[in-house]
């Protein structure tokens, strides 16, 4: 009371220090390393898992407290605490808190919660999802989506007048129209432009590029290769004002995200190569991922547009380095997936029932997303497109054009890569030469079922 009464007195700050004490030693700190041991798990799924190995009082309690609450609800607060590290602010950390918020009565357990333990009071809730694995990556960023027109903005601003950015969007096509839709809705002022596909509803039609680009304070592309990039991006840049931010998501080869970077940084652009993961379901819903390369003012300046397309942006230094993260992702997912088949090819021929299978892998160290999140056998597993026939999903052809970028960069690098090289071979295979190209990558297990020890 009498430091309240200092500072209405004086108004001077300066009689905090004066009444500062040393803090008192946290409760939880002699439990720091558990806490950080166990905490840096990947998943929820792997959280548990980790407790429930370890004898420790500490483990036996955390697992305890985390098996009454509602997996999604868990998986989403694990998710908000690890954005909020990679993101630190006030107001970032309330918006992703208002979407999970503004989505637990409808798409979260909240109300199941409430009946359980306040309406019947059984203390038995049943929650959407059975256990902890059960939660994919997709349902926590599902409840972490941006919202659109409806996103917390704090101070009561929208995005009218001094808040709305004028972009320029090139490329409209399946990723590329969704992605300026949605940044149209959050009101954005935004001007398109593609020579096949139309603009979808809210982007203004340009008749160019160059036209779409003028006095645009961001430009972004989504192109099909590195070699239209380049052609696009020649007849860009003249037409963009300095200082302005030219933001490329298309997935191309290292060496040209690079120059092209190297000519807008040149003309007085802020250049940036940001390919996506996510598909073109991400893309409609607002939930992708951007790996982001460039300078730390352009990713400034389009981070609330990543905001609005996407559900995490990870900036991975300077130019080039974005597309370097997208195909080093990406052969890891070509690599695991046909690993994952082959190994239900496998289990097949060995009398291993698939569900024992994945019962088994999903929960011990054969764990991966391709097995748990993205499971290439029908009926087993989250829904995947193996439930609807291999259709939908990421083309196999998609996956073969990441492949031949990873060895492209390898080559250049002077990287040893062989599991990726074999990994483009397969994938060459079914798509050129057995008609696979149109058809998700997962669908390499009923390739695998149909095949002996003695096929190439």
């Amino acid at each position: 009371p009498a430091l309240i009464a200092e500072l209405e007195r004086t108004g001077q700050i300066a009689a905090l220090t004066e009444a500062a004490q040393p803090a008192p030693t946290a409760p939880m700190a002699a439990q720091q390393d558990e806490i950080d041991r166990h905490f840096a798990a990947a998943t929820l799924a792997d959280l548990t898992a980790g407790l429930d190995e370890d004898p420790s009082a500490f483990a036996e309690k955390a697992h305890t407290s985390l098996a009454k609450a509602s997996p999604l609800a868990a998986a989403v607060a694990l998710e908000l605490v690890r954005a909020a590290r990679a993101e630190p602010g006030v107001p970032q950390a309330l918006a992703r808190e208002f979407r999970v918020t503004w989505r637990s009565a409808e798409e979260g357990d909240f109300v199941e919660g409430i009946r359980a333990a306040i309406i019947d009071r059984d203390n038995a809730p049943r929650w959407r999802h059975t256990s902890p694995a059960d939660v994919t990556g997709d349902d926590v960023a599902a409840m972490l989506a941006p919202l659109g027109a409806d996103e917390l903005v704090l101070g009561g601003h929208t995005r009218e007048g001094e808040d709305a950015m004028k972009i320029g969007f090139i490329g409209l096509g399946n990723m590329g129209a969704p992605m300026a839709a949605n940044l149209a809705a959050a009101g954005h002022v935004v001007t398109g432009f593609d020579p096949a596909a139309p603009c979808p509803e809210g982007v203004t039609a340009a008749t160019s590029g160059p036209e779409a680009a003028a006095g645009a304070e961001v430009v972004i592309t989504m192109l099909p290769d590195g070699k239209i990039l380049r052609a696009v991006a020649a007849d860009l840049i003249p037409a963009m004002e300095t200082g302005a931010v030219l933001l490329d998501c298309s997935t191309v080869d290292v060496d040209s995200a690079r120059a092209v970077a190297a000519d807008a940084a040149a003309a007085g652009l802020l250049p940036m190569d940001a390919p996506v993961s996510g598909g073109v379901g991400g893309a409609a819903a607002g939930t992708l991922t951007f790996m982001v390369g460039g300078p730390d003012a352009a990713f400034a300046i389009a981070r609330p547009l990543f905001d609005i397309m996407g559900q995490k942006a990870v900036h991975c230094g300077p130019s080039g380095n974005g597309q370097a993260a997208k195909i080093c992702n990406n052969m890891i997912l070509g690599v695991t997936m046909i690993a994952t088949c082959e190994a239900f090819a496998l289990a097949d021929k060995l009398g291993l029932d698939r569900q024992a299978m994945f019962d088994v892998v999903s929960t011990s160290s054969g764990y991966s997303w391709t097995m748990n999140a993205y499971c290439p056998a029908p009926g087993i597993g989250p829904e995947s497109p193996a439930d609807r026939g291999y259709e939908g999903g990421f083309a196999s052809a998609l996956m073969l054009k990441d492949l031949r970028l990873s060895q492209q960069a390898a080559e250049a690098a002077d990287a040893d890569t062989p599991m990726g090289a074999r990994a483009a071979e397969l994938y060459a295979r079914f798509v050129e030469e057995e008609g696979g190209g149109s058809r998700d990558f997962s669908a390499m297990l009923p390739r695998f079922e149909g095949r002996g020890r003695s096929a190439d």
